[in-house]
């Protein structure tokens, strides 16, 4: 989701247009992949969720899909990397 608070308990948060936090997405998107990135086992997914057909963009900036948001920049720039499955370039921390 793309408010405040979504990291924590989204199932209590207010979707209003007003509490709106696309930086939040952003950077939890960043946040997974990049331990995902430095994991063995990942080797791809998918992210949830994606609307073929947008009849309200307005609704959909509080929703949780990345779609026409920062978080989708996000994620071009990890799975946009070609680098970014190749095992040999895992990143220890």
């Amino acid at each position: 989701m793309s408010v405040d608070g979504a990291a924590g308990k989204h199932w209590e948060l207010d979707t209003s247009i007003e509490n709106i936090n696309l930086d939040l997405q952003a950077r939890s998107y960043k946040a997974i992949l990049e331990v995902l990135q430095r994991s063995d086992w990942y080797s791809g997914g998918f992210f949830w969720k994606w609307h073929f057909q947008v009849r309200n963009k307005m609704r959909l900036k509080t929703r949780w899909t990345p779609q026409g948001k920062p978080a989708m920049d996000v994620i071009k720039d990890y799975y946009g990397n070609p680098d970014f499955f190749k095992k040999e370039n895992l990143k220890e921390r």
